[in-house]
């Protein structure tokens, strides 16, 4: 079974990644803009509904729509209602298998 390192928003715990030897790393939301040395993405998961994620509270959620809006090699997961061909990357979450 292959190992994954999944990336949060903790710097307490961001560290670790830099040196992982998982055979993934998933992150979620936002959280490679705020740790920019993640060493790759192989999953992100953005389950939240898009006023919400780019809501203006969120200083980085301009920056955040573009880098959603360019095609990435690895699928963003999310909520079927949010999947648009604002990104191109988005594939269904599948809520269904998970439980």
């Amino acid at each position: 079974m292959p190992s994954v390192a999944i990336v949060g928003f903790s710097e307490k715990t961001f560290k670790y990644v830099k040196s992982s030897k998982a055979d993934e790393i998933w992150t979620l939301n936002y959280a490679y803009l705020l740790h920019t040395e993640i060493p790759r993405i192989d999953r992100l998961f953005e389950i939240h509904k898009r006023d919400w994620y780019l809501r203006k509270e969120v200083k980085k959620s301009m920056e955040y729509e573009r880098w959603l809006a360019q095609p990435h090699t690895f699928p963003i997961y999310m909520e079927e209602n949010e999947l648009t061909d604002l990104v191109p990357s988005g594939v269904r979450y599948p809520f269904e298998e998970i439980g």
